[in-house]
């Protein structure tokens, strides 16, 4: 899973995306950087998930 932090000009979190999949994330990059967002204000992380027991 990927996780899509959006940051605003003063470094507040605007957006918090969790994607499942690669694809899913490279569309809303492009969304973000069509509305011109920078790239430093999108911030990318990959989780693993957490099975339940």
């Amino acid at each position: 899973m990927f996780v899509l932090i959006v940051k605003g000009a003063r470094r507040a979190t605007l957006a918090y995306h969790r994607c499942e999949s690669r694809s899913e994330l490279d569309e809303l990059l492009q969304v973000y950087k069509a509305l011109g967002y920078a790239e430093d204000a999108l911030i990318i992380e990959e989780r693993q998930e957490d099975k339940a027991a």
